[in-house]
């Protein structure tokens, strides 16, 4: 038996689907912006997203700053009742997650920013 490796690189890229209703930020659509922060809270095996507050279609200069915005959010009362409920069943904050959401027809530079982001291979100039 002979075994051959393919010399190409491999990478494992994770790969989310999701059916049925469509809680916010997943039911914007490609030409909409929004902002959301959410407490990440884990137990052993599990995760949980507490959503504490969402706005859709923010003006450019409202996008990644990570402070607070004008938008629907959680009342204080209500999460410190939830958080209590979900500690008593083993959950515990782990973090915060800022998600922001770019639609596709919402910026114009869209593809040539995702271009951006992914892994170059370094030139011939770079490698010295």
């Amino acid at each position: 038996m002979t075994l051959q490796i393919d010399p190409h690189a491999i990478t494992a890229v994770p790969l989310y689907s999701w059916r049925g209703a469509r809680p916010f930020p997943f039911n914007l659509t490609a030409a909409e912006t929004g902002s959301a922060a959410l407490l990440l809270l884990a137990r052993e095996g599990e995760l949980c997203l507490l959503p504490l507050t969402w706005a859709r279609n923010l003006p450019p200069s409202g996008r990644g700053q990570g402070q607070p915005f004008h938008a629907d959010a959680l009342d204080g009362e209500a999460l410190q009742l939830t958080l209590a409920d979900l500690q008593q069943d083993g959950w515990q904050v782990n973090g915060r997650l800022d998600l922001h959401f770019t639609g596709q027809y919402a910026a114009a530079d869209f593809w040539s920013a995702i271009q951006a982001t992914l892994w170059q291979p370094p030139t011939r100039s770079n490698e010295s």
